[in-house]
């Protein structure tokens, strides 16, 4: 069986950058392309009287605002960590639920490299047995 594309799910962290790198020898190794992903949605908001009405709006803009920030942060790392073959290399990240993106994503590659699970930060990090299931 021939890789021909490669899906590496980055973020924050040592074990992240040493996945990429895995990645990244790979790709090289197979002769093929690596697609970097990351995924952030904005966490839920606790229950709070304050931010009900006209403070609702302003509170889910910097929730969203953060979830982006996860994946531009994630975008610079996979960009520097990969800057010695930037040709081969795609990026996919962007706001929403890391297990539906790498799920969407996955259908462009023949193989996919997620780390362990992460005890907290369900909305920034990626649960491997969520992408399993989701991928099939």
């Amino acid at each position: 069986m021939t890789y021909r594309n490669l899906l590496v799910y980055v973020d924050r962290g040592l074990e992240s950058d040493q996945r990429v790198a895995l990645a990244c020898e790979l790709a090289c190794r197979l002769d093929a392309r690596l697609i970097g992903l990351s995924g952030s949605a904005p966490e839920p908001g606790l229950s709070d009287p304050y931010t009900g009405g006209a403070m609702l709006g302003e509170t889910l803009t910097l929730l969203r605002d953060c979830a982006e920030t996860d994946v531009k942060e994630a975008r610079a790392r996979f960009a520097e960590l990969t800057d010695f073959c930037p040709d081969r290399t795609e990026w996919r990240g962007q706001v929403g639920y890391p297990a539906e993106l790498v799920a969407r994503a996955a259908r462009a590659a023949d193989l996919v490299i997620v780390g362990r699970g992460h005890a907290g930060a369900p909305w920034h990090n990626l649960d491997p047995a969520d992408a399993l299931m989701s991928v099939g």
